[in-house]
């Protein structure tokens, strides 16, 4: 039906000016519940006076209350309308008839104030023109879509009410008029908090807001008495994704795409959008207006965060000058364009890596002048890399400057498929520019610093749904991922079914059509704006190219058919299509008969860009344009973890910058080509990436001759494809194959590479990947998982983002010294990746060597936290005790694992002597770490408080103290742990005391994947990331006790823990030799860390139970009674530290007693199965752990007994407590 508008008020002066209809309140017995799209959604409660004249309404007149409370949308315009559409100031009202109506009022006056050119709304003298009225309504039966003005004052603090809507009251705009504070709101317009009405509760109530839905999308709160997210909201109505979607233009350079009736928009404003509300994933429920502030920045306004760099990374330079152009671009702003085909082979003269083990491929370069120009007058990369080697994800990389296994949709549907997943599942259908990736990204970004963006050719990083979507369809998702203009799109790999068959079918690749696109774009851009065009040649990739060249016509293409074959220059210009495409056939004049496609679609893509660069000189800006040409990803091993999957090719010709004909060995990756762009351009990202920029690095490497830099050839870099993960460091590079179904293991079959499940190779000496050397080189293997894991859980497709680089120093003991560049070999080229000439050694210390500058006693020298922390020790082992005596000096390291803080000052330094006591305090500091981190023992200080409960807290606010439990619905905090509780019981007993269980414990508050947490950064428990559970033999050194004894990991021998340690978590058995500490092996007492209690040291020992207990005065007899998981109680005794053979789970004196008073035992018998062990007790299993601290990292260890073709599983390790609760930070540091 269409709403029918009475006339505006001159033209039916007679009429009375409103008549009132009663108003009908909707119910919503069980919310949450779609709410009316056209009529009544609540009425107002209260009265008000207009302001201005405005259709049936004078100035001074006055609104009753009960009148209608609407939704978004109008129902349309049609010829009704003509008398108040002219009126408005537009004088044909044909323009704006829309008989469909489902746009939302602020849409609907964008577009009119669009289609009539005026401005709309208006103020003219006392008269106010717009489709509703300054208060917010309109027509004679009046009703409310927006705004509300009217009916409450902008004073005080929260707004007052202004209606009821369904079970909820309505406010105006302020949740804190007098602070400038607006408030979070879910999909339906509402959130909790305090009211004038509940001032000490929180409940769920909506406010008016200034963007649609303005009023409410639907009724809340949800089935679990919580927010309602944009998803939630759309499943409510069947308008929402029914394929009802328009293209509306709003202004002469903005077109938005808009589901109509669907009342559910997203972070963004938008109705089809997925960036989900700020309400759901913050604590906060209200923001500062103003002029720079928004719930949601935009890349214009937002603070321009700067990735942060990798210990001993260089810092960003600013964008150096680039000459001045001869047209097109600023001065300070080139012309740039990323040169991107597909699945073409990394060609012999490209320097390729060398071939896999059982493979001596050859690939023969057939002439492709241009690329050979770019190649011969630019900068190429030697070592540089794809940190996903397949199609969507490396394109991903590269337009986002993160790894793949951050895209927005992997994670979700990760999530969707696996609640718990610790590895996102980085594939092709997983990686796409959705939500936050369609802002964060190299186009928005220069969008935002005044370039015209466009893209040609293979897009692949939209998610298609069940429907194709029209070819406009498919360039308004693309241009709403930050491109101006899109065109010679193909959205997907040609022979995907449901694509090939779109636009009546019957085409194939196309490159004419594509070129002449991107020479249109590049035609029509102003030459005052500088551009930036993403080109990507659908060539070589499958189909057949040689099949398309003779079969197909040039004038059929993804958009359908065109009136004329294209015109390109170098091309088909002067000629016919069908002429053309033979030509590219007879050039082909290398190669085997199976690398005829791959030869044929190279230099079919090598014209495309001849043209390009034709097309550029033509204009006069060749000069002021960067060209940036990169493979997608290596061929040989496609999908694989492998070199020939990782390696790429990349060269970039701009002579304004780079020597023609250099070189550069440092290793670099396509997620830094990113921050390179934007440097270039002279931006900055509003964002947080993975990758920095090289142009600085480049520029002064190349011009000076000299090589790359120590950290440019020492970096890690990150590699993710399916579930499994890798890494390079250096020379050094590790795998971790994850499941029976992972491509990187089938080609590893295929290609002769080992198919162990943990992989690591010395590629300065085996470039082919041949020889694993994991088991013999097991210190930097320990390393090389230890950065993993810190990646896998920056990753974590549960967690919130961290970018905080991951890769640590390590003890390099493969990397051979400095040598001269290997020949080329025949068949094909095979340079091996180039060490640093000047290697820099490992910052390790010896116990006996002194830091390189000495530093006066209670002082550090500058040092970083992440690079082993500073740390100097003068200690001696004594071989015949086991006992290590001496001093150190420790700069304490703060949030080891979490934080970027690279120095710390002398405030934070502290000397420790060791093997100096016997007696173990109750809490606090009972040893160090080999690398200078503090290690406590099992006991948390208390917090919280034991009177308060959810019922009665008051708390909304989590300072001081500090409660463990928080209830979303509610917004309270409360909960307690009692002082001198244990870690893991401590957690345990949460899930009685928090009412909603696991669900309303902060998980934010537990330690991280390593064992530690707080500040300074201590560990409670196993220290996980110093050493690798999958190493044979037992555990190494990781620490020394303030006694002198050694403190060990929780391995006897490989996955077999110690069933005979003593009350003190120590025995005497042989330890291995450690050179680096000075340790020979032989039979000493020492401590081993364990999966269960006391987890760390329960005293100094040797010491049985009774001496334990003896010598602990807090192991008096006085009790607590905690909870259990099952919300049964147990017994502890408080701070006393003694373990209990043989299961060592209760610190109880013997004395029976009813009450349950042990946990059940995590590990039976001395040798594990076969998965690696679960903790005691279980950790919280949460899918969704907040920042700061990161979600227990997937496994990267192999899975004993699951060899070769057996199934594989993903499982969660090494495993420790990773749930037990942190104080905040500060507090620990004096009080644990």
């Amino acid at each position: 039906m269409a709403l029918i508008f009475a006339y505006f008020a001159g033209f039916a002066a007679s009429l009375p000016r409103l008549v009132l209809t009663a108003c009908s309140n909707p119910s919503c017995r069980n919310p949450p519940c779609a709410a009316r799209l056209l009529g009544d959604v609540g009425c107002t409660t209260v009265s008000g006076t207009e302001t201005y004249r405005h259709e049936r309404l004078a100035a001074g007149d006055t609104v009753a209350s009960n009148a209608h409370i609407f939704g978004p949308f109008e129902a349309g315009f049609t010829s009704t309308q003509d008398n108040i559409i002219r009126n408005w100031g537009c004088s044909d009202p044909s323009v704006v008839y829309d008989s469909e109506g489902g746009k939302d009022i602020g849409i609907a006056e964008a577009f009119t104030a669009y289609s009539c050119n005026m401005q709309f709304p208006r103020l003219e003298g006392n008269t106010w023109y717009g489709v509703v009225g300054p208060c917010g309504g309109h027509t004679s039966d009046y009703h409310f879509h927006k705004a509300f003005a009217c009916l409450y004052r902008e004073e005080g603090s929260h707004s007052t009410a202004v209606g009821i809507v369904g079970s909820w009251s309505i406010y105006g705009k302020w949740e804190d008029f007098d602070n400038q504070m607006l408030p979070y709101l879910d999909a339906c317009g509402g959130h909790f908090g305090r009211t004038p009405e509940s001032p000490s509760a929180d409940i769920y109530h909506y406010h008016v807001q200034d963007r649609a839905p303005f009023t409410v999308g639907c009724h809340g709160p949800d089935e679990n008495n919580g927010l309602v997210g944009i998803l939630k909201c759309r499943n409510l109505y069947s308008e929402c994704g029914d394929g009802d979607t328009r293209q509306i233009r709003i202004s002469s350079n903005t077109t938005v795409s808009y589901d109509l009736y669907c009342p559910c928009y997203d972070a963004d404003g938008s109705n089809i959008g997925t960036r989900e509300l700020p309400a759901l994933s913050t604590s906060e429920i209200a923001y500062k207006h103003g002029p720079s502030v928004s719930p949601v920045p935009s890349p214009a306004s937002a603070p321009m965060p700067r990735p942060t760099p990798a210990p001993g990374a260089p810092a960003v330079a600013p964008a150096p000058a680039s000459p001045s152009s001869q047209s097109g671009s600023s001065s300070s702003q080139p012309n740039i364009i990323i040169f991107q085909p597909d699945d073409m082979p990394f060609y012999d003269l490209w320097q390729p890596p060398e071939n896999p083990p059982s493979k001596n491929t050859r690939y023969d370069l057939p002439a492709l002048p241009h690329l050979s120009r770019v190649r011969s007058e630019g900068v190429s990369f030697t070592q540089a890399y794809v940190v996903s080697p397949a199609c969507s994800p490396s394109r991903y990389a590269t337009l986002t400057g993160r790894y793949a296994a951050r895209s927005e949709y992997g994670r979700e549907q990760t999530l969707a498929s696996n609640s718990s997943a610790r590895h996102t599942d980085t594939t092709v259908p997983n990686t796409k520019l959705t939500g936050d990736d369609c802002t964060n990204n190299i186009p928005s970004s220069l969008k935002a610093a005044g370039y015209r963006t466009g893209v040609a050719g293979k897009w692949h990083l939209m998610v298609l749904g069940r429907q194709m979507p029209s070819y406009v369809e498919q360039q308004q998702s693309i241009l709403a991922c930050g491109f101006d203009w899109a065109d010679g799109i193909y959205v997907e790999n040609v022979e995907t079914p449901k694509f090939a068959s779109s636009a009546g079918g019957n085409w194939s690749h196309n490159m004419e059509w594509v070129t002449e696109r991107a020479i249109d774009f590049i035609s029509t851009t102003p030459s005052s704006k500088p551009f930036f065009l993403y080109f990507n040649p659908t060539v070589p990739h499958s189909p057949s190219t040689e099949t398309a060249l003779r079969d197909y016509s040039c004038k059929r293409t993804p958009s359908g058919e065109l009136a004329t074959e294209p015109s390109v220059v170098g091309m088909t210009r002067g000629t016919t299509c069908a002429a053309y495409r033979n030509t590219v056939i007879s050039r082909n004049t290398v190669g085997s008969s199976n690398q005829l496609d791959n030869n044929l679609g190279s230099i079919w893509a090598d014209d495309a860009l001849g043209a390009l660069l034709s097309t550029l000189e033509g204009k006069g800006i060749l000069d002021s344009t960067a060209v940036i040409f990169m493979l997608d990803h290596g061929m040989e091993t496609k999908m694989a973890l492998f070199e020939n999957g990782v390696r790429t090719a990349l060269s970039i010709w701009y002579p304004a910058l780079f020597s023609a004909g250099s070189q550069y060995a440092g290793q670099v990756a396509n997620i830094d080509l990113a921050h390179t762009v934007l440097e270039l351009a002279g931006a900055s990202p509003g964002y947080q990436m993975d990758g920095i920029s090289f142009l600085s690095e480049v520029k002064s490497a190349t011009s000076a001759g000299g090589a790359a830099s120590t950290y440019w050839t020492e970096r890690c870099i990150f590699f993710d494809y399916e579930l499994d993960r890798g890494v390079r460091c250096g020379c050094n590079k590790y795998i971790s194959i994850q499941t029976a179904q992972s491509t990187t293991l089938s080609r590893a079959q295929q290609n002769g590479h080992p198919q162990d499940d943990q992989q690591l190779y010395n590629l300065c000496s085996d470039g082919s990947e041949a020889t694993n050397i994991a088991s013999s080189a097991s210190e930097v293997r320990a390393a090389m998982v230890s950065n993993l894991l810190c990646h896998t859980a920056r990753t974590n497709p549960a967690a919130s983002p961290s970018f905080a680089a991951c890769g640590p120093s390590f003890p390099d003991v493969l990397t051979p010294s400095p040598s001269p560049a290997k020949p080329v070999p025949s068949p094909r080229p095979s340079p091996s990746p180039t060490p640093s000439p000047t290697p820099s050694p490992s910052p390790t210390l010896s116990p006996t060597q002194s830091p390189p500058t000495p530093a006066p006693a209670g002082t550090c020298p500058t040092g970083s936290c992440r690079n082993n922390a500073w740390f100097s020790a003068s200690l001696t082992y004594q071989a015949s005790t086991g006992k290590f005596s001496g001093t150190l000096e420790t700069n304490q390291c703060p949030f080891w694992t979490q934080d970027t803080i690279s120095s710390k000052s002398t405030a934070d330094c502290k000397s420790v002597t060791i093997g100096s006591t016997t007696n173990m305090p109750p809490r606090g500091n009972i040893g160090w770490s080999v690398k200078g981190v503090n290690i406590y023992g099992s006991f948390e200080a208390g917090f919280g408080n034991k009177q308060t409960t959810l019922e009665n807290s008051q708390a909304t606010s989590n300072v001081n103290p500090p409660y463990p439990c928080y209830n979303a619905a509610s917004g309270k905090y409360y909960g307690y742990c009692d002082s001198g509780v244990d870690v893991a019981s401590c957690e345990e007993s949460l899930h009685a005391i928090c009412s909603g269980g696991e669900a309303d414990i902060l998980s934010d508050l537990f330690m991280d994947h390593c064992g530690g947490h707080a500040r300074p950064y201590h560990y409670h428990n196993d220290p996980a990331c110093y050493y690798d559970h999958t190493a044979p033999g037992h555990s190494p050194l990781i620490g020394y006790a303030l006694d002198g004894h050694g403190i060990y990991g929780i391995y006897e021998n490989i996955n077999s823990m110690p069933t005979d340690l003593d009350a003190c978590n120590g025995h005497t058995a042989p330890v291995p030799a450690n050179s680096t500490y000075g340790v020979v092996s032989g039979t000493v007492y020492h401590y081993h860390t364990t999966l269960d209690f006391p987890f760390t040291l329960g005293c100094y020992g040797p010491k049985t139970l009774e001496q334990c207990r003896a010598a602990d005065n807090d192991c008096d007899g006085k009790t607590l009674s905690i909870y259990t998981r099952n919300g049964s109680t147990k017994m502890i005794d408080s701070y006393c530290g003694c373990r209990e053979l043989p299961s060592g789970q209760s610190n109880r004196p013997s004395t029976p007693s009813p009450v349950p008073s042990s946990l059940p035992s995590p590990v039976q018998s001395s040798t594990l199965p076969s998965h690696v062990p679960s903790p005691a007790p279980s950790p919280v299993q949460s899918s969704t752990l907040p920042s700061p601290v990161p979600s227990p990292a997937p496994s990267l260890m192999p899975s004993p007994g699951l060899g070769n073709q057996a199934s594989r599983a993903t499982v969660d390790a090494p495993v420790r407590l990773v749930g037990v609760i942190a104080l905040i930070m500060g507090c620990i540091a004096s009080n644990s």
